[in-house]
């Protein structure tokens, strides 16, 4: 059965948000990608990518148990990681994450009627596991390319989103 459609996955409380890397990528689960790409950057002698990396996966980890919502596929991208609505890499990106020395950097799309010109994202740092999943969740809620699909709509979540102070 498809993941998306096999409710086994889902957590007591609801759903549990897993990451399902895309099937044109390697089979490898998102959290064995960074922490194979942190191995390897290790056995390189590279100091500071594969701490990046590892707590990108911690994060992801963090996302995966504290977002209640459904399953969303991600394609990953050198480093980077793009939150999308299908099994396709050229469907529109929900949420990227990025990994950067100083945290995870987590950015979406603006609505047309939010966006100061077109095509405006927003952006910030999240510098631990719970602020990296509270913006992924708001993310979610509130970019452009969420509202035509069930991501926002899930679980009663406001699509104009509370945004609470990191």
């Amino acid at each position: 059965m498809h993941p998306l459609r096999d409710k086994s996955c889902c957590c007591l409380t609801g759903y549990r948000m897993e990451l399902i890397r895309i099937s044109a990528q390697s089979p490898e689960s998102v959290y064995d990608f960074y922490a194979r790409e942190s191995l390897e950057r290790k056995r390189e002698g590279d100091r500071v990518t594969p701490d990046m990396l590892d707590f990108m996966r911690v994060c992801l980890e963090h996302i995966r148990t504290a977002i209640d919502l459904p399953p969303v596929f991600v394609v990953t991208s050198h480093y980077r990681l793009r939150l999308i609505a299908g099994d396709s890499y050229e469907l529109p990106t929900l949420v990227m994450l990025e990994p950067t020395v100083d945290g995870i950097k987590v950015s979406y799309l603006l609505t047309d009627s939010e966006a100061p010109w077109h095509n405006a994202r927003v952006s910030g740092l999240a510098t631990t596991p719970s602020v990296a999943a509270e913006m992924v969740r708001v993310s979610l809620a509130r970019n452009a390319n969420a509202r035509s699909t069930d991501i926002s709509r899930n679980n009663g979540m406001d699509t104009k989103g509370s945004v609470s102070r990191f």
